[in-house]
């Protein structure tokens, strides 16, 4: 014969299904030793309390995170960035330039070009003819402006800057992944 678990002794308090079969239950620290909390009276608790609660700064607070995200995913495929090819070989003369560039540069006639001194003063020039050797490619200058009589005395601190390349920064970490 089967023998009955042991239960508590019957009360006159009226005990719900929950209590009777399942007696530990959780007491609110705020109640009497008296009245005990059942899991339905957490459980209706806890849902009104969600209830109660409107989530508006999780909400404004995701809304900015998901703003922040797009923005960076638009300037991760749409600006173009550019780059630069630079060489401190450079050798001025009065209305013009010659500079050396290592030979796999995409430098061509027509494109602008930059030429800073050593004390920070840039000359606006213009590629005329380029000349591409095995080793080096030779570039020869024209520029927008004369240069100083100073100039000639420091031609190999000064130095030029072409732009090659507009690319987007995913080609950039692309081109580096590989």
């Amino acid at each position: 014969m089967r023998q009955r678990p042991r239960t508590a002794p019957p009360t006159n308090k009226k005990e719900s299904h929950l209590q009777k079969h399942f007696p530990q239950t959780q007491e609110s620290p705020d109640a009497s030793a008296s009245a005990r909390m059942t899991g339905q009276i957490a459980f209706a608790r806890t849902i009104r309390a969600l209830d109660a609660d409107d989530f508006r700064a999780p909400k404004i607070g995701l809304f900015f995170a998901i703003v922040l995200l797009a923005a960076w995913t638009w300037w991760f495929f749409t600006p173009r960035i550019p780059q630069y090819e630079t060489s401190t070989h450079l050798e001025l003369d009065h209305n013009s330039a010659a500079a050396d560039f290592p030979p796999t540069t995409n430098i061509h006639p027509g494109q602008p070009a930059q030429i800073i001194s050593p004390d920070g003063a840039t000359i606006q020039a213009q590629i005329e003819n380029v000349r591409n050797e095995p080793t080096i490619t030779h570039v020869h200058l024209t520029l927008s402006t004369t240069t100083p009589a100073t100039s000639h005395q420091q031609p190999a601190t000064a130095r030029v800057t072409v732009e090659v390349n507009r690319a987007t920064p995913v080609s950039i970490v692309l081109r580096a992944i590989r």
